[in-house]
């Protein structure tokens, strides 16, 4: 984990080497993308035990990644996002939610309209879901770092 966080090039290629050279394996790598900080602000509405898009531990000695050092959910933390997603289906995620709101909370990424943006944060919370899903059948920690 850690080496991943100090080399993060290096990490990108051995999962791409894991997948036979190709794009990465979903279940091995996961990006949110632009959607992130959408996905962190509607989240955070649900009150969920784990920071599954930003991570929960700073990585120590790892330095920092533009949007601060890179974190990590351990295979436990892993399994409670898992478990907390699974009860909060994507109609949920968004149900309430003022387009207004979320655009004024977070900066949308391009070519997102307000009243566009639960519906596409919805699609990649689904995305999320199942790596998070996958990860946790297999007990595995997750490296989450923001570029």
């Amino acid at each position: 984990m850690r080496r991943a966080a100090a080399e993060p090039d290096r990490a990108r290629a051995r999962v791409a080497e894991l997948d036979g050279g190709g794009a990465a394996a979903p279940e091995r790598l996961h990006e949110t993308g632009r959607a992130g900080h959408v996905l962190g602000f509607l989240l955070r509405r649900h009150a969920l035990p784990v920071a599954v898009v930003h991570g929960e531990d700073e990585l120590p000695d790892a330095g920092d990644r533009c949007y601060g050092p890179p974190r990590c959910l351990t295979p436990e933390q892993v399994r409670a996002g898992a478990d907390a997603l699974t009860a909060l289906s994507p109609g949920a995620l968004v149900d309430g939610v003022d387009p207004a709101e979320l655009a004024a909370a977070v900066a949308l990424p391009a070519g997102w309209t307000e009243e566009d943006a639960p519906h596409l944060a919805s699609g990649h919370y689904r995305a999320l879901a199942d790596f998070l899903r996958t990860a946790a059948r297999y007990r595995q920690a997750v490296l989450v770092w923001t570029e």
